[in-house]
């Protein structure tokens, strides 16, 4: 659920959406352009439902903008990350600083909410694969330092348990995984604004610090994601505008160093060839 108003005229949207597709598992909300209310998720640059694939519970669910998958089923799982693909890891007590550490796995056992940051960008060619069990606080920007082609650094965050950004994060370069622990209905859940607590965040809170905006540069996975960042304004959002808009609150771009480069989690049985040319085109299951 979002918030989008469709323009007739331009033919565009303007507010939460995706430039390329969207995939749900239940219904992609959204009034009809006549209604002219800014309540919805569009996808594709023209129109508002264009790439839109969701799976509604009934055929005659209302304020839609998505087409159905698989009828009434709204079955989904996370894979085991967390369980299947560690190799090995070196275990670590804290993870303060990770572009500090070398290429490799690391695993921490938290016994409470364990914090990541990054005093660095993370250097080109380096591939850090950080597995903790428990929740965990991000702290700090997480970057990527300059690179080409045949160095690209990899970042990834595993984590058995809720991921919570802090509101003054801006960047998080890499991929990012919250998956359920032991308690599956209060965790893997990534929040892109809570506070260094297991507490969830106070409307009040959200109102006042989480006017930042956040950009990731790689995916966010996890059972749901929390999208609390209240940056902008739809009802000063124009149609098409750019990612670059003071009324956008988080933004996600799925970057090429996501494909090139090599895989993430340091798999021992990655190709090493260079790949040069990937084509995607929704719906993908």
């Amino acid at each position: 659920m979002g918030f989008a108003r469709y323009d007739a005229n331009s033919q565009k949207a303007s507010g939460a959406g995706s430039e390329f597709g969207a995939l749900a598992l239940g219904i992609i909300e959204g009034n009809s352009a006549a209604s002219g209310e800014p309540y919805g998720f569009s996808t594709g640059t023209t129109g508002y439902n264009k790439t839109s694939f969701a799976n509604k519970s009934t055929i005659t669910a209302t304020n839609y903008w998505g087409g159905f998958l698989e009828g009434s089923k709204q079955t989904h799982c996370i894979p085991d990350y967390f369980g299947t693909k560690q190799s090995s890891p070196q275990t670590i007590a804290s993870a303060n600083d990770v572009a500090a550490l070398n290429s490799g796995q690391y695993l921490i056992n938290g016994s409470g909410i364990t914090n990541v940051a990054a005093a660095s960008p993370i250097a080109a060619g380096k591939k850090i694969t950080l597995f903790v069990s428990g929740n965990v606080f991000i702290s700090s920007n997480i970057t990527y330092g300059v690179h080409n082609v045949d160095n690209v650094p990899k970042f990834t965050l595993v984590v058995k348990g809720n991921i919570y950004i802090a509101n003054d994060v801006g960047q998080l370069d890499g991929l990012y995984i919250g998956q359920p622990s032991t308690d599956p209905a209060a965790s893997g859940i990534i929040w892109t604004c809570h506070t260094n607590s297991n507490d969830p965040p106070t409307d009040v809170y959200v109102s006042a610090a989480c006017r930042n905006k956040l950009t990731v540069n790689g995916a966010f996975i996890a059972k749901k994601v929390n999208l609390v960042r209240t940056n902008g304004d739809v009802n000063s959002a124009a149609p098409g505008e750019a990612a670059s808009s003071g009324n956008i609150a988080e933004v996600f771009n799925f970057t090429p160093e996501m494909v090139i480069g090599g895989g993430f989690f340091n798999d021992a049985g990655a190709s090493s060839g260079k790949i040069q040319s990937l084509i995607s085109l929704p719906p993908v299951f």
